[in-house]
């Protein structure tokens, strides 16, 4: 059997890893709400298009034939469909939730654990209690953190991870605000860049 480890090691190991998950847990949160949000305005705005093209056509002020904007309207209303059934399944909002209530629980032990910062190895036996509740509340949370949102929190705080520095923080940052945008921004922009191709 291993030795036990002393209070102040145990303490801070401990210390170290809820803060970590903590803030992974609210990045993610952040991240899956403003999915949810950018989700929803794409697929409105993309609804938006199909109607456009619908009441150009009808009232005639059609630069190509009819036959391509009915083309048109048709693929991108199956397009809608097919987003809107793949987005709906990912269930943002509900993970989201789900990361946020996990990050205050996680919050709300780092509190408890304030309170053995300055006790000896002697006292310190609710230290492997609380090891066991971080355990049990990781567990009762269906989704993990993704790594995009733990290097977000490296980003946030570099000077206290090792072999970071402000170029990769950055690097970082752009990583996960690129995984919040660059679908959503295509979803908006390439309909009306390719029907004016198509023009």
């Amino acid at each position: 059997m291993d030795e036990m480890k002393p209070a102040a090691i145990l303490y801070e190991e401990l210390d170290r890893t809820l803060w970590i998950t903590k803030h992974s847990r609210y990045n993610a949160s952040h991240r899956l709400k403003r999915k949810n949000t950018l989700s929803i305005y794409s697929i409105s705005i993309l609804s938006v298009y199909v109607i456009a093209i619908t009441l150009v056509a009808k009232y005639e002020f059609q630069v190509i034939s009819t036959n391509l904007y009915d083309y048109a309207s048709i693929v991108l209303a199956l397009f809608i469909l097919v987003i809107s059934l793949t987005e709906a399944s990912k269930n943002y909002m509900v993970s989201s939730e789900r990361m946020f209530v996990c990050g205050n629980e996680i919050r709300d032990l780092l509190d408890e654990l304030k309170k053995y910062a300055k006790k000896s190895d002697a006292e310190c036996a609710g230290l492997e209690q609380l090891s066991c509740k971080y355990s049990s509340i990781l567990k009762s949370c269906p989704e993990n953190h993704d790594t995009i949102d733990f290097e977000f929190h490296k980003a946030q705080h570099y000077a206290d991870f090792k072999g970071m520095n402000w170029y990769i923080s950055q690097w970082y940052k752009l990583k996960y605000y690129l995984d919040i945008y660059w679908f959503y921004t295509l979803l908006i922009v390439l309909p009306p860049l390719i029907f004016l191709i198509s023009i």
